[in-house]
């Protein structure tokens, strides 16, 4: 296994990483390796090497709302949820998703709220709860409990183990939401990161509250013409 120290810019309490490497910014697919590291140490130590991962269909970037891009920078892990019952996981408070689990992707109608002047408590971004009769009919969420009524993928199988990717910890609208590291179900992603089921749940059995987990995406080739993925989304 190889020891590194460009894992990204990891804070300095951040113990455990995983980084996704992509040759340029048009690449949906690289590779995922996982690294700890001693507390004080700058040297890293693999854990998991090159394993294959696919990435968002449009590639690499500011991944904002409806851009199908992964983010490309570093980032905390949160939380974990799946389909697999006792799955071993004590990070990210791991819970069953069913049927009424899902993901505020709806920045569109949060945006609205606000130029409206209203004071709203957005959940943009976050893991919400209910029947989807709870929710206004256009309303848009992001099931990751099962999907029966989905006749190509009932199980909803890229979540049958999951773990956020906090890339917009403010939760801004239009600025990217349900970003996460989860299975690969054979399609291209939607700007998330998937793996192979197998190595994900050994992953997230590796990981540690107290070692203050991230996930990294870096570009080898940073040549990427007129578009700076840098940029902040405002």
């Amino acid at each position: 296994m190889t020891d590194v120290t460009d894992v990204g810019d990891v804070p300095l309490e951040c113990l455990q990483v995983i980084v996704v490497r992509a040759d340029n910014f048009k690449s949906n697919a690289g590779t995922l390796s996982a690294y700890t590291r001693a507390k004080g140490s700058t040297q890293w130590h693999a854990v998991k090497e090159d394993l294959d991962a696919k990435l968002g269909s449009s590639g690499i970037g500011r991944a904002v709302d409806d851009s199908c891009q992964t983010p490309v920078g570093c980032f905390p892990l949160g939380q974990t949820f799946g389909h697999v019952t006792n799955p071993q996981i004590s990070f990210g408070d791991y819970f069953v998703a069913d049927e009424e689990d899902w993901w505020d992707t709806d920045w569109k109608y949060w945006l609205t709220e606000v130029a409206k002047g209203k004071h709203v408590d957005s959940t943009y971004n976050t893991y919400v709860s209910g029947p989807r009769s709870d929710f206004p009919p256009d309303f848009e969420l992001e099931a990751i409990g099962p999907t029966p009524d989905n006749d190509d993928d009932p199980e909803n199988s890229a979540y049958d183990l999951a773990v956020f990717v906090d890339h917009n910890p403010d939760n801004i609208p239009g600025c990217g939401c349900a970003i996460f590291l989860h299975c690969d179900d054979q399609t291209p992603t939607w700007g998330c990161v998937a793996i192979d089921k197998q190595e994900l749940l050994g992953l997230l059995r590796w990981l540690r509250t107290e070692s203050h987990p991230h996930l990294s995406v870096i570009v080898d080739d940073p040549d990427i013409g007129d578009i700076d993925p840098y940029t902040a989304c405002e």
